[in-house]
C-alpha cells in the first residue's frame, strides 16, 4: 500500500478505502475504461477448465470449512496471504479465518502486516496477554494504520488474537514491516539514543530536524518536496543513528526504528524533488520497498517460527516488478529466494464481480489521500482471470496450482497473460488501459482463491466526540 506515483509498466490496478454509508448508486463503474479483449480460447482450454472443476475445493456458506486450505498452507515456513484489493470484505475475512486456523492448529506465531513499524507496536499492545483494551476501532485509529485497514475483518482478528494470547503461551506476535513512516521511526530511535548517549544524539538533532518535528508530512509530500541535499543529509544521519544504536543493550526496538528509517530513505529516493510533476517511477523504486519489507519480516522471525505475511497480492506473489522478472523482486520473491521453494508459499485471489473502496488519484499521479473514499465497481470480462474461472460453473473455490500436471495445456494455462484486476490504494480510471499488463499465474501464484463476488470492506467510522450530558430540567445549565 503506497501513495506513490505508479509506473504503467508495473501497475495491475490500484487500491481502495471506504467511507461508510456510500450508496451503491455512487459506485464508479470501471469496466468501460478497459479495452475489450477477445475471449482467449487456448487449443486445450477445455482441459484446463475440466481440471479446475476436478481439483477445486468449494468455498460455500457463511462459515466455509477452510481447514484443508490452512493445512496446505502450513506446509511452508512463511505463508503469504494476499488480497486482490485493499478495500473488499470477503478476501479480508477469509484471510482472517485462515490465520485463526493457522494459529490454532499449525503453530503460527508471527503475523507480519503491510503496515509501518509503529503500527505493529501499537497493535501488539492491544493483543498482549495483559491488555485490558476493548475498543479495537480506537486501537486501529490510534496506531496510524492505513485507513483502508481500519476494517471489521482486521478488527475481529485482533480481538480474537487478544483472547487467544490470554490463554496460550507463547502467544502470537504482530509486526509492522512497511517502511513509510520516517518521522516516527526517527523519533523513536533518537529518543533511545538521547537516553543512551546524549552527546552523540546531540550531533544528529540538526541533520534530522525535519523528521523530528511533531507533524512530519506524509511520505507522498515529504519526499517530493525535499531537496536532494536534504535527502543526502537525512541519509547520512540515519546511517550514523543506526550505527550509534548498534550493539546497545535493551535497544532492539530502537535499532529496528533506525533501520526502518534508513530503509524509508532508500525506498523514496526516486521521489525526491518530483513535486508538481507526474513521474514514472522505475521498477527499482517499488522493489526497494518490497525488499525492505521482506527483510523486516525475516529480522522479526524467530528460529523455526511459522509466520504469515498479510499484504496485497502484488507483494505476496513471488515475482518481480520489472515486467515481473526477478530483477526487481516483490516481498514474495525475496522470501522465496531466501527460504527456498518449500519455505514460502503465496496465496492470491481472483473474482468475477467486485465492489471496493479506494482513493482517487491526483493530477500528478499520486494517490489523493485527502479526498473522500470512493466505491469502485468492476466485472471480470473476457481475458480476465476471474472470467475464465467463472466459466468452470463453480461459484467460489480454492485450488492448488502446484498440482497442475506438466502437460502442454497446463503450461499454457499458467503462462496465459491474464488480466488480474488487482487494485491498490488509489484508482485512476483513465490510466487503467495504459496499466493493463497481463499477469500469468506462473509468475508467483501457488494457491488461488476465486470468490464470485466481493463487496466493499466494512470500515470503522471516525472517533465520536464524548457525549455532552443533558442539563437537568430543574437546574439551569452552568455558564462557567
Amino acid at each position: 500500500m503506497s501513495a506513490r506515483r505508479h509506473s504503467c509498466a508495473l501497475l495491475l490496478g490500484v487500491l481502495l478505502a471506504a467511507r461508510p454509508g456510500l450508496a451503491p448508486a455512487q459506485a464508479v463503474v470501471l469496466d468501460r475504461y478497459l479495452a475489450p479483449i477477445d475471449e482467449r480460447r487456448l487449443d486445450d482450454g477445455r482441459q484446463a477448465v475440466a481440471w479446475i472443476r476436478r481439483a477445486a475445493h468449494p468455498i460455500a456458506g457463511a462459515a466455509p470449512d477452510l481447514a484443508p486450505l490452512a493445512a496446505r498452507l502450513a506446509e511452508a515456513e512463511v505463508i503469504g496471504l494476499g488480497e486482490i484489493t485493499h478495500g473488499s470484505q470477503e478476501d479480508m475475512a477469509l484471510k482472517a479465518q485462515l490465520l485463526r486456523l493457522l494459529v490454532e492448529r499449525h503453530g503460527l506465531r508471527l503475523i507480519a502486516l503491510e503496515a509501518n513499524r509503529a503500527v505493529g507496536l501499537r497493535l501488539q499492545r492491544f493483543i498482549d496477554p495483559d491488555s485490558t483494551e476493548t475498543d479495537v476501532a480506537a486501537a486501529l485509529r490510534d496506531s496510524g494504520i492505513f485507513s483502508v485497514y481500519r476494517c471489521e475483518a482486521l478488527g475481529a482478528l485482533l480481538l480474537w488474537l487478544r483472547d487467544w494470547n490470554r490463554e496460550h503461551a507463547p502467544g502470537v506476535r504482530l509486526v509492522g514491516i512497511d517502511v513509510q513512516d520516517p518521522g516516527r521511526d526517527a523519533q523513536a530511535a533518537m529518543q533511545a539514543l538521547r537516553r543512551l548517549d546524549a552527546a552523540r544524539a546531540a550531533t544528529l538533532e540538526a541533520p534530522l530536524a525535519e523528521l523530528l518535528v511533531e507533524r512530519v508530512p506524509h511520505v507522498s509530500v515529504l519526499f517530493p518536496q525535499a531537496r536532494r541535499s536534504q535527502w543526502q543529509r537525512w541519509s547520512a544521519a540515519a546511517a550514523a543513528l543506526e550505527d550509534a544504536l548498534r550493539g546497545q543493550p535493551d535497544a532492539q526496538e530502537a535499532q529496528e526504528a533506525a533501520w526502518s528509517l534508513r530503509m524509508a530513505l532508500q525506498t523514496f529516493e526516486f521521489d525526491v524533488g518530483t513535486a508538481g510533476a507526474p513521474v514514472d517511477l522505475p521498477p527499482e523504486a517499488f522493489s526497494r520497498r518490497d525488499s525492505a519489507m521482506a527483510e523486516r519480516l525475516l529480522r522479526a522471525r524467530r528460529s523455526n517460527e511459522r509466520a504469515a505475511l498479510w499484504a496485497h497480492d502484488t507483494h505476496v506473489a513471488a515475482n518481480g516488478y520489472d515486467m515481473f522478472s526477478p530483477a526487481a523482486p516483490t516481498v514474495g520473491r525475496v522470501l522465496r529466494d531466501r527460504l527456498g521453494a518449500d519455505g514460502y508459499v503465496a496465496l492470491n485471489f481472483s473474482f468475477r464481480h467486485a465492489s471496493f473502496h479506494a482513493h482517487g488519484v491526483a493530477a500528478d499521479g499520486s494517490v489523493d489521500l485527502r479526498g473522500a473514499f470512493k466505491v469502485w465497481r468492476i466485472t471480470a470480462g473476457p481475458g480476465a482471470l476471474g472470467h475464465a474461472l467463472a466459466s468452470t460453473g463453480l461459484h467460489s473455490f480454492w485450488v492448488d496450482l502446484r498440482e497442475l500436471p506438466g502437460e502442454r495445456w497446463a503450461l499454457a494455462f499458467r503462462q496465459e497473460p491474464w488480466r488480474r484486476l488487482a487494485f491498490g490504494d488509489g484508482v485512476a480510471p483513465e490510466q487503467l488501459a495504459a496499466a493493463d499488463v497481463g499477469w500469468p499465474l506462473a509468475w508467483g501464484t501457488d494457491l488461488l482463491v476465486h470468490l464470485d463476488t466481493l463487496t466493499p470492506s466494512r470500515l470503522y467510522g471516525p472517533a465520536q466526540p464524548p457525549a455532552t450530558p443533558a442539563s437537568s430540567p430543574t437546574t439551569p445549565a452552568s455558564t462557567k
